[in-house]
């Protein structure tokens, strides 16, 4: 290819065609990623850490209080369908996370808004990653390569604290809760 060609394509006769990862990405370091996710897991903390002192509230009483399917580990696996409240029905990973969580905290809720907020977090980490990733692909322009870790950041960053994720986050009404976990596995 003459030096006219390589200019109307745009390949380099140096740069080799094959590479997936350019070089600015590969010189971007652990720290940098590590330093944006520990400002969103704080981010997060500062957001919802009034929720930690919350109560149960509408349906979190029979899906939750007095739901005795949940009292312990052997007793949700041997539920009957008659004894699992209606907003648990045919939610596993839903019935199991309150199951899990009846087991390590009782009723306190400070565990269960821990857990909340550790799933939650979880899928703020992966979105972010995810986002990180897509927009390193070599197909993206080149300025959205360039900063792809901080346009990340800044998407899950909005994702994580914005106002449309409060219910998700700090309340434990049984049927939009159980929604959020498996919605959470299946992005895994």
């Amino acid at each position: 290819m003459t030096s006219s060609e390589h200019a109307i394509t745009g390949d380099s006769p140096e740069r080799s065609t094959d590479a997936v990862t350019p070089d600015w990405a590969a010189s971007e370091s652990f720290r940098t990623i590590f330093m944006y996710a520990v400002m969103l897991v704080l981010a997060a903390f500062l957001a919802y850490e009034n929720s930690f002192a919350g109560v149960f509230h509408f349906d979190d009483y029979p899906c939750i209080v007095t739901n005795h399917s949940l009292k312990s580990l052997s007793d949700t696996w041997n539920a009957t369908a008659e004894e699992i409240p209606g907003g648990l029905r045919r939610r596993d990973v839903g019935r199991w996370t309150f199951a899990f969580n009846r087991s390590l905290h009782d009723l306190d809720l400070w565990g269960y808004h821990a857990v909340n907020l550790a799933i939650h977090l979880s899928a703020g980490l992966f979105l972010m990653g995810l986002a990180r990733r897509t927009m390193q692909l070599p197909t993206m322009p080149a300025p959205i390569q360039h900063h792809a870790t901080t346009l990340a950041f800044c998407v899950a960053l909005f994702w994580v604290v914005h106002p449309i994720q409060t219910e998700s986050v700090t309340y434990w009404n049984c049927p939009q809760k159980v929604d959020s976990r498996p919605a959470h596995v299946r992005l895994l």
